[in-house]
């Protein structure tokens, strides 16, 4: 039950973490009990997130998706393509575009969705989200249908205020009265600090449509540990702090700081952790309410880092002493100089992962249900092309 909370400034806070040229990358989050796994591919020349994959199974459906990141000459995250592969799909479906627009200061001023529409023949404009700011501090979000950005066509108003030393105080968000079409106030979050200035709680409110007055209902509370480590979250209902209904613990590596590593801050949940605790993240555990009313455990969720050079991802492939080569034919690729049971990885030319395979020199490894054109081939040996006809 991994949060999925979108970070809309995700381009900006990747590009601030991207100057850190850090020496360490995630390279993998996978489950110890829940069947999801999410894989991170690097552009290791400029030192970012290229690519990523998630892995689900819900409800004995098999999931897919694949992201691939575009980029400015600066190093803003211009474009988001988004594809999915479902069970019983042959190939991905190029499903979603999010695009974003930068000021000269390179914060984000635009998020604009598109999704593909249900006959597969075209994208269509989910949403325009618009960004405005005060000096260095942004001060106001406003969301629209489409891409025309008038009254007519908001629906989501969320404004930011701060505290004196800088930090977030609230943040409320506002929505049209389904009567009178003006705007009223709908969820908000107050940010509460310790005297260190560590976030340790946000109470949530909501709009109570008996009162229309806003009221508490429920909570995230923060506990960190001397190393400047978040350990915990709970999320917990009502008024009470003693009534969670979810709390994750973190462990870290002591041995490896967060700014050595390159963690892809696509989430908000995953920002706060990444970017606020010291050490990097080394696994995650997930309690979750049941059916009896109490907490269990829901999932483990471990971290693998590489060094940068190494590991996963078409660049960070280094050549061995063994010359890795590859053949294809009748849609078979055949490879010399790969071990027997190695993993073998077949991308397409945009870099996404279209097939992963222990190798089996008998039979080869099967991609007929891939369409014609160019492969990249990827070992621990090295990497190589082939073309499939």
């Amino acid at each position: 039950m991994k949060k999925h909370y979108t970070l809309m400034l995700i381009a900006a806070t990747a590009s601030s973490m991207m100057m850190a040229q850090p020496s360490q990358k995630l390279a993998k989050i996978e489950s110890t009990i829940v069947p999801d796994n999410e894989v991170y591919f690097y552009d290791e020349t400029n030192c970012r997130l290229d690519s990523a994959t998630e892995y689900s199974v819900d409800d004995e459906w098999e999931y897919v998706t694949a992201y691939k990141y575009i980029y400015d000459e600066k190093g803003n995250e211009i474009l988001q393509k988004g594809y999915q592969k479902f069970t019983g799909d042959d190939f991905y479906t190029y499903s979603t575009q999010i695009h974003y627009t930068y000021d000269e200061q390179n914060r984000v001023v635009t998020r604009i969705n598109y999704n593909l529409s249900l006959d597969h023949t075209q994208f269509e404009i989910g949403g325009t989200y618009v960004y405005v700011y005060d000096g260095d501090k942004l001060v106001e979000r406003n969301d629209y249908w489409g891409l025309e950005t008038t009254d007519e066509n908001l629906f989501s108003h969320t404004e930011y205020t701060y505290n004196e030393d800088g930090t977030l105080k609230t943040e409320y968000s506002y929505a049209p009265d389904f009567f009178t079409s003006e705007m009223m106030f709908s969820y908000g979050l107050d940010y509460i600090y310790d005297d260190q200035g560590r976030l340790v709680e946000k109470e949530i409110s909501y709009l109570d449509y008996s009162t229309y007055q806003p009221v508490k209902d429920g909570g995230e509370i923060y506990k960190w540990d001397d190393n400047g480590n978040i350990v915990e979250w709970v999320n917990y209902s009502g008024d009470n702090p003693e009534n969670v209904i979810q709390r994750e613990e973190y462990a870290y590596d002591l041995n490896m700081l967060s700014s050595d590593c390159l963690f892809p801050a696509t989430q908000e949940w995953d920002g706060e952790i990444y970017t606020k605790s010291h050490n990097a993240l080394s696994s995650i555990t997930v309690y979750s309410m049941t059916n009896e009313g109490t907490l269990g455990l829901y999932d483990i969720s471990e971290m693998t880092y590489e060094p940068f050079g190494s590991g996963s991802g078409i660049a960070g492939i280094k050549a061995k002493d063994k010359v890795m080569q590859a053949r294809c034919a009748d849609g078979i690729v055949r490879l010399s100089g790969v071990d027997n049971n190695e993993m073998v990885r077949i991308y397409n030319t945009a870099g996404l992962m279209m097939n992963v395979n222990r190798y089996n020199p008998s039979e080869g490894i099967d991609i007929n249900n891939l369409p014609a054109g160019v492969y990249i081939i990827a070992t621990k040996q090295g990497t190589a092309k082939i073309m499939k006809k």
